[in-house]
């Protein structure tokens, strides 16, 4: 898996206003949405779903692994194949076997996703989490 950080370099040459905002859909309507408003992106029925703090949900017709590329490693971690969370709503994390994690998030953003990190990117999750803060 990428870190977010790759490739970002690639967006310097887009307009601030644009490189700050994906566009979504929402029924036939096509909208903008501040990374800043974003809480958790996941992939669901091999749709990519956003769902904005104010509780909006959202789709793209962009992967994961692209929004892992746009948006800042500082306020986004990809936590697995599924799921991409902001900072913002992430409350901790508790451990399980073998060195994953489960990552603790605001209750209205969770219904069932798979919150866990793998042993293998648990550390990027910690330093991401203790720095971000």
């Amino acid at each position: 898996m990428k870190p977010i950080s790759a490739n970002v370099a690639k967006h310097k040459t887009l307009p601030q206003d644009t490189k700050q905002q994906l566009e979504v859909f929402n029924g036939k309507k096509n909208l903008f949405v501040k990374h800043s408003e974003i809480a958790i992106i996941y992939l669901s029925e091999n749709i990519v779903w956003i769902q904005t703090l104010d509780y909006q949900k959202l789709h793209t017709n962009q992967s994961l692994a692209k929004l892992t590329d746009v948006l800042s490693p500082k306020h986004f971690f990809r936590l697995n194949r599924q799921v991409i969370t902001s900072r913002k709503i992430v409350k901790g994390y508790s451990r399980l076997d073998y060195q994953k994690l489960e990552v603790l998030i605001n209750d209205d953003f969770s219904s069932g996703l798979n919150l866990i990190v793998s042993k293998y990117n648990s550390p990027s999750f910690k330093k991401w989490l203790t720095n971000s803060s």
